[in-house]
């Protein structure tokens, strides 16, 4: 007899689910399609080329590209050019797995990925190197060396290097390309822990109707035009170079060098930097000429921020280190009109709202040569069709050098506010060595400085703080700007990025003047007032002694209070005998604030019990003879821990009394500064 074998109940269930929703034309839901590269290959079965290609074919919504175990560290050689999506879904390609990433080469041949469409991409792990955008054919050098994403494209790069990439060249009389490493025009970008390696924007052509190209803007990157925002988290941007301008012969004018040898940035919408490193990064040069006029040098050596409509959204760069940038030379006329070199040797701003906040710039520089030096040695802050809003906030700008003015802060339009600033050792070969408020075209600035030290800087006339022409300066709370601020040398003192401390006895400590306009942090993210008033610059002198309890030895373990009082308040441990001999506690001093010299004293213990103390860190020592009379711990560094075990042990069986301790910790440089723990031992019967 045969029989007929029948499917199981769920599988006859969903095969029943299947014709029903046929029938009534419905479509299941896509899955998200996963696909694997397994080979180094440029195309065929395998390859990268291949599976986007398949993901593409698919139309499924999502689509997530991986990558073999086996190309870890290993070089995918694009030779038949780049790989374009243009796409409304959704395309991750994910390296996270290799722990050496997978680098994609685009052998100086072409662009390695072109983005459009309404998808979002996202890209982690992956080191691109060697793009090559097309040279301006009758036109600019086209954009992104590496990647151009435009349209509405969403775009996520995640623990991504971009290596030796770059723009294309303009034709003969047009602009170098944009974006070296990445161009991006679309709507939503994000970078995070992100390194933008000796990358470069395209040269200008060479001379056609009377005039070479403009050299290419942002070395690193340029961002232009987008319609959402962009945010960029933890990246480094090290020797990226703006585009040269060609040099002119005869009659023919030189033009300018690209600006944003880091960074380009030209949109209304929100733009975000925070905790950024940019390092040697540089503007283009502009060109020389015979009979013609030069070019000028391209701006922003590490940062070229453009807005030009008042309601653009805040450009913000929080927690950043900016140096040793400079901005591009001048080209040199032999007969014709000279021009300066690049202005902005860390940051140049042209019209907009832009928030600088808790950064360090240092040894920036502007071009030299032609007709001169630019201004704006650390920062410059010039017109656009509209004029800026500027704050800078608990920013330390240090020894950079303008070669005409403003060696720190040089401002020509609107108003910049300079609060709780460090500004010290900048050079303004001409004016301005520390802050310049000055105008260029009529306009007028204004510049106000509140608490802020601007002292020690260097120029032929004005080395410290002033006002020309129709620029005005207004001072607010205290300015510390002449004499020694007794700061100790550059160095990581919390935060983010280096700053300058102030020295115990500094005329700087609780000079500030309290208003509503001062941050309520100082650059590395301490509280702001600690003591009678605010310090003045950009970093508060802080001694905070932490000190705390708990029933096991790890100090993660113990109670924390970190309000820093002498009362102690929630740091009670309860210590209970339950009639045993002994029983034990741990206390743990930490230094949350500046490295200090600390006192530590127990309170007296009551003859029916006897306690031994003993300091752990740096090996067990028998300290209850010093904390008796008070043990003095010198120098304990910034954010480093002391462990303490205390050992509790009653002297005769029976009903006794309660025995309460108490140990203070208290601040040698700040003697306010004390925190209490206590413990409540509580004995057996």
């Amino acid at each position: 007899m045969n029989c007929v074998s029948l499917p199981s109940t769920t599988s006859w269930i969903t095969s029943l689910v299947l014709v029903f929703l046929t029938c009534l034309g419905c479509t299941l839901p896509s899955q998200a399609l996963n696909v694997t590269v397994n080979n180094d290959s440029d195309s065929g079965a395998g390859s990268l080329r291949q599976a986007i290609a398949d993901a593409i074919a698919s139309g499924d919504p999502t689509n997530r590209i991986q990558f073999a175990g086996s190309l870890d560290g290993q070089t995918i050689t694009l030779t038949t050019g780049q790989i374009a999506i243009n796409s409304a879904n959704d395309f991750e390609i994910d390296a996270s797995s290799l722990p050496n990433k997978v680098k994609i080469s685009g052998n100086f041949n072409d662009r390695i990925l072109d983005l459009e469409g309404s998808g979002s991409f996202s890209l982690k792990n992956i080191i691109f190197t060697a793009g090559l955008a097309p040279d301006g054919s009758g036109g600019v050098g086209e954009e992104g060396g590496a990647i151009r994403a435009i349209d509405d494209v969403n775009l996520t790069i995640m623990s991504c290097d971009f290596e030796t990439n770059g723009a294309g060249d303009g034709d003969a009389g047009f602009s170098g390309g944009d974006g070296g490493g990445l161009y991006f025009r679309g709507n939503h970008f994000q970078a995070e822990s992100c390194t933008f390696r000796q990358n470069f924007a395209g040269d200008g052509g060479i001379a056609s109707g009377g005039s070479t190209g403009r050299g290419g803007n942002g070395g690193g990157i340029a961002i232009s035009d987008i319609i959402g925002s962009a945010t960029l988290l933890n990246c480094e941007f090290v020797l990226n170079e703006g585009g040269i301008s060609p040099d002119a012969s005869g009659a023919d004018d030189s033009n300018s060098g690209g600006s944003g040898g880091g960074i380009y940035i030209s949109t209304q919408d929100s733009v975000t930097l925070e905790r950024c490193t940019f390092t040697g990064n540089s503007g283009g040069d502009g060109g020389d000429a015979v009979n013609g006029a030069a070019g000028f040098g391209g701006s922003g050596g590490a940062i070229f921020i453009s807005q030009h409509n008042s309601a653009g959204s805040l450009i913000t760069i929080l927690d950043c280190s900016i140096g040793q940038n400079t901005t591009g030379n001048p080209g040199s006329s032999s007969f014709g009109t000279n021009f300066s070199g690049g202005s902005g040797g860390g940051v140049y701003i042209s019209g907009g709202n832009v928030l600088l906040a808790n950064n360090l710039v240092l040894f920036n520089q502007t071009g030299t040569g032609g007709a001169g030096g630019a201004s704006g040695g650390g920062i410059a802050i010039t017109p656009s069709n509209i004029n800026p809003n500027v704050d800078i906030f608990n920013t330390t700008i240090v020894v950079n050098v303008a070669e005409d003015k403003g060696g720190g802060i040089y401002c020509t339009a609107g108003t910049t506010n300079v609060i709780h600033c460090t500004i010290i050792q900048n050079n303004g070969s001409n004016k301005g060595g520390g802050v310049l408020a000055s105008d260029v075209g009529g306009l007028g600035s204004t510049v106000n400085v509140e608490n802020s030290v601007v002292t020690l800087n260097a120029a032929t006339s004005i080395a410290q703080i002033g006002s020309e022409g129709l620029g005005a300066l207004a001072e607010q709370g205290f300015n510390f700007t002449t004499g020694d601020p007794m700061v100790n040398t550059l160095a990581n003192n919390g935060g983010f990025s280096d700053s300058l401390k102030p020295m115990p006895g500094s005329p700087l400590i609780d000079a500030g003047v309290p208003s509503l306009s001062i941050p309520i942090i100082d650059q590395r993210g301490f509280d702001r007032i600690f003591g009678s008033a605010p310090d003045v610059g950009a970093v508060e002198l802080t001694y905070l002694t932490d000190n705390r309890i708990g029933k096991k030895k790890n100090p993660a373990t113990h109670k924390i209070d970190n309000v820093y009082t002498p009362t102690g308040a929630g740091q009670v441990q309860r210590v209970k005998l339950k009639g045993r001999k002994f029983s034990k506690f741990w206390t743990s001093l930490e230094i949350d604030g500046d490295t200090d010299s600390i006192l530590m004293k127990g309170s007296k213990v009551k003859r029916t019990y006897k306690m031994k103390n003993f300091i752990l860190t740096g090996g067990r020592t028998n300290v209850t003879a010093a904390l008796k009379r008070g043990l003095l711990l010198i120098d304990v560094p910034m954010g480093s821990t002391r462990q303490f075990e205390h050992r509790v042990k009653a002297k005769r069986p029976g009903p006794m009394p309660k025995l309460k301790y108490k140990l203070t910790a208290t601040s040698q440089s700040a003697t306010f500064s004390t925190d209490v723990v206590k413990a409540k031992v509580i004995p057996g019967k």
